[in-house]
This record gives C-alpha cells, structure tokens and sequence, in this order.
C-alpha cells in the first residue's frame, strides 16, 4: 500500500475533503480536467467496488448526491451558469503504461456547464479539456485555477460535510 497514490494523497498538498462513513474527496490533478472536477475515493485501501464494507458502498450513493447537489448550487454563483450534468465515471484502466496498481478504488465527479457545446459532451470531455477552445474560466492552465480550486473546496467542505 506504500505504493499507492490514492492512500498518499492526504499527506501531499491541500488538505481532502474527508467525508463521513470512509470517503474523501480531491480536486482531480490528472493531466485533463478542469475547475471542478473531483475524484471521490475511499479513504482505506480499497481496489474495487466489491471490496466495499456495506456502509461504505451505502455513504458512497449519499456523497455522490451530496457533491451533486452541492455543485448544482455552486455553479450558478460563481460562473454565472448552471450545471446540465455531473457525470459520476470509474475507469480504472490507470495511465497509457498500464499504471492502475498505483491508485486504488476511485470515482470522478464531473461538472458540464450548460454552456458546454455537444462536442464536448459525455466521452468527450475529457480530450474536450484539453483543447485550446476550451473556455479559460475552467481551465487548468488560467491564473485564477489555484484560487478558484480552492474557493470550490471551501464551498464543498461548508455544503457537503454534514453538521456535527
């Protein structure tokens, strides 16, 4: 497990969003992406759907709709547009070297603004990140990306996270 990049994520960089029941949730830091696309995991160890204790396989369908809705709501306030999807994926095929033994059980959490044109739609979003076209306020590579991460983050730790 040492060798496992999901289990190390709490020690590197900004602080997950734990929540309850054993999930934590990341902003996603692969290559593709863009501003509001998480990566929902368990926060033990775990390889596949089928290795989830009962309660966990349970807080996972509620963290989905809580991140749903709570994106739903954000979207309007800071982008001035609302949300026409959140895509919930799990691929697991790792990087192009065959790399999934180093990140365990993991879900992305993806945000399409209505303004997204079908092109960019479903399959296509991804590559769709990463085109020169794609819009500045959601990019990875805008000067505000690091701030507006982390207001989306604050966000979601005040809306997702229930009161104690």
């Amino acid at each position: 497990m040492n060798e496992c990049k999901s289990c190390q994520l709490p020690n590197s960089g900004e602080p997950p969003l734990i929540l309850e029941n054993g999930w934590m949730v990341n902003h996603y830091g692969g290559k593709e992406g863009y501003l509001g696309w998480l990566a929902l995991s368990p926060v033990r160890h775990v390889m596949s759907v089928g290795e989830l204790s009962e309660i966990e396989s349970k807080a996972l369908g509620i963290s989905v709709n809580r991140l749903d809705r709570a994106l739903r709501a954000y979207w309007p306030i800071a982008f001035g547009e609302a949300l026409d999807r959140v895509y919930v994926c799990h691929f697991f095929e790792g990087n192009a070297l065959g790399d999934s033994e180093s990140w365990h059980l993991h879900f992305h959490i993806i945000p399409r603004p209505v303004s997204f044109p079908p092109a960019w739609w479903a399959w296509n979003i991804a590559s769709a990140s990463m085109c020169s076209a794609f819009p500045d306020t959601y990019s990875k590579g805008s000067k505000e990306f690091k701030s507006r991460c982390r207001a989306l983050m604050d966000y979601l730790r005040s809306a997702v996270v229930p009161a104690a």
